[in-house]
């Protein structure tokens, strides 16, 4: 262990960046909607989200369709994702439970700060005997915190665990990932392999680095501390 990491927190994003869950949600939506009684085709939610109106399958009105959406599928969606059945279905992503392993032996502190659910994070760390390894796990939805890139989560973990937002690394693969981090005066590492955003749109976000592919996860640990290096010869 090296005692001048011992100040610093690394936060990592759950879904997308930790846990390989993207190829999960259409089987969700779909088991929801079945369960509903509801018609369903890949995109239906998200065209209803945006507004798409060529989606009249959940009523005959845009405001229907979303009553429908907000109030009926995704709370079912929702649900399912708590039950044993699919928190037992997410991975981690290769590598990432030997960067954890890493990050604790070199002295950061390891922490979360996620959208989704405490349990979407707990159950794949504790399948892979890891979750003792993280200090702290904020999710934006128990917490009832405004999400990102709302700088609630990350002000939340930052408080409970007594460091400054300039000894944060935040690690996600969304835009708004990115854009708390450094709204909150953090560092942070982009991910490109997570499917949730384009890659490209999380480098135009511009973080302090980037990682674009699942064979980069082993050199997470060594980007975190050269990137600590680079800030604190600043």
């Amino acid at each position: 262990m090296t005692a001048k990491y011992n100040k610093y927190m690394v936060a990592f994003d759950n879904d997308g960046t930790m846990s390989d869950t993207l190829h999960l949600w259409e089987d969700v939506n779909a088991a929801a909607a079945k369960h509903l009684g509801l018609y369903y085709e890949p995109l239906l939610g998200l065209n209803i989200y945006l507004g798409n109106t060529r989606n009249v399958a959940w009523g005959k009105s845009m405001d229907e369709q979303k009553d429908i959406y907000w109030n009926r599928f995704c709370p079912a969606a929702y649900q399912m994702w708590e039950s044993d059945t699919w928190l037992g279905r997410i991975e981690l992503f290769p590598g990432i439970k030997d960067v954890l392993i890493k990050l604790n032996e070199i002295g950061f502190a390891i922490g979360v700060v996620t959208s989704s659910s405490t349990m979407r994070v707990t159950y794949p760390l504790a399948r892979n005997e890891i979750l003792d390894l993280v200090r702290d796990i904020i999710s934006c939805h128990d917490m009832g915190l405004k999400d990102k890139p709302d700088i609630a989560g990350i002000q939340q973990l930052a408080q409970n665990n007594n460091v400054g937002p300039e000894n944060i690394i935040y690690i996600g693969d969304t835009v708004g990932d990115i854009r708390m981090a450094k709204a909150f005066g953090s560092m942070s590492v982009g991910i490109g392999y997570g499917g949730y955003n384009a890659a490209e749109k999380v480098i135009a976000e511009k973080p302090d680095a980037m990682i674009h592919t699942i064979a980069e996860i082993p050199k997470i640990p060594d980007i975190i501390t050269n990137i600590v290096e680079v800030h604190a010869g600043r």
